[in-house]
C-alpha cells in the first residue's frame, strides 16, 4: 500500500486556506499609510500569482477611500459552494486568525484601520467560475486588533469549524479525511479507512510505524505562515494534535497523539 506524501499535506493546506490568506503578506512589505495605491498597482503588475498549490492571486482592487479586495482563483479541494452556504463562519474564522498575536499580517490590517478602508477577499473557483466572498469591515477588522477582541479558544472553535466546511477530503484510494474534532486534550484529525480498498492492518501498520511519526513530527516542525498559526492556535489552547483512524462500518480504530507539551517543544524548535 502506498500513500503519497503530497496527499497528506492537502488536510494542512485546507486548514491553511480558511484561517489565513498569505496574498497579504505580498502588500504588507510595500505599505505605508501613503503607498497603499502604489503597493496594490505594483501587486497588480505581478498577478497572476500563485501564492499556494491551489490558490492563485488574480488581482487586487483599490477603492478610494472604502476598501482593498483580493480576487483569488481558487482550485479543489477547496470548497466555493460551502464558503457560500456559511459566510459567517469563514468570516469569523478570518478573523479569529488575524486576531492571533503571532499574525504579522496585523500589520497591513493597522494601515487599513488608519485610512478607514475594509478588506474584501474573492474566491473563484477555478471550474465553474462561482464566486464566494468574505468582507470585514473597519469595525470587524478593529476587533481583530483588539487584545480582548478574540481569545484562544474562540479562535480554535472558528478554526475547526470552518476547515470542517470543506471535509470529507479524498486523500487517497480508500483513506478520508471526514473531520477535525476538539476534545479535552487534544484537537484530532478523523480520518476513515475503506477495508475494502485499502488493509485496515497494512495502513495500522504504516501509519503508527516511527518513520510516519517522524514525518508527522517534521511536518509540524517545517510548517509556514498559516499553517504554523493553526498549530500554534492548537498548543496555546493547551492541547495536543491527534491523528485517529476509523474502519469505515466498525467500531475500530486506532490513533497517533502528540501532547501539549511535546508540541509546544516541536514548535519551539522551528524558531530555534
Amino acid at each position: 500500500m502506498k500513500i503519497e506524501k503530497e496527499s497528506w499535506k492537502q488536510v494542512a493546506n485546507v486548514v491553511s486556506f480558511i484561517i489565513a490568506f498569505g496574498i497579504a503578506s505580498f502588500v504588507v512589505k510595500m505599505c505605508t499609510k501613503s503607498k497603499i495605491e502604489d503597493a496594490v498597482s505594483n501587486l497588480n503588475k505581478e498577478c497572476p500569482i500563485k501564492v499556494d498549490e491551489f490558490v492563485t492571486l488574480e488581482h487586487v482592487d483599490y477603492v478610494v477611500g472604502r476598501e482593498v479586495a483580493f480576487t483569488t482563483i481558487v482550485e479543489h479541494p477547496y470548497n466555493v459552494d460551502s464558503l457560500r452556504s456559511h459566510p459567517d463562519i469563514a468570516k469569523s474564522n478570518i478573523m479569529a486568525n488575524y486576531s492571533n498575536p503571532n499574525n504579522s499580517l496585523r500589520t497591513f490590517l493597522k494601515i487599513l484601520v488608519e485610512v478607514n478602508l475594509q478588506l474584501r477577499t474573492v474566491y473563484k473557483d477555478a471550474i465553474t467560475g462561482k464566486k464566494a466572498e468574505v468582507v470585514l469591515t473597519v469595525d470587524d477588522l478593529k476587533r481583530c486588533l483588539d487584545k480582548d477582541g478574540m481569545n484562544v479558544e474562540e479562535q480554535l472553535v472558528n478554526m475547526v469549524n470552518s476547515t470542517n466546511l470543506l471535509m470529507p477530503l479524498q486523500l487517497t484510494d480508500g483513506l478520508v479525511c471526514m473531520k477535525m474534532r476538539i476534545e479535552e486534550k487534544t484537537v484530532f484529525y478523523e480520518y476513515e479507512i475503506d477495508s475494502d480498498i485499502m488493509s485496515f492492518e497494512d495502513a495500522k501498520e504504516l501509519l503508527m510505524s516511527e518513520d510516519h511519526r517522524q514525518s508527522v513530527k517534521d511536518n509540524l516542525k517545517n510548517s509556514k505562515d498559516a499553517e504554523h498559526l493553526s498549530y500554534v492556535t492548537m498548543a496555546t489552547s493547551g492541547r495536543g494534535i491527534g491523528y485517529r483512524y476509523l474502519k469505515k462500518n466498525s467500531d475500530d480504530f486506532f490513533e497517533y497523539v502528540i501532547p501539549n507539551k511535546e508540541l509546544l517543544n516541536i514548535l519551539e524548535e522551528k524558531g530555534q
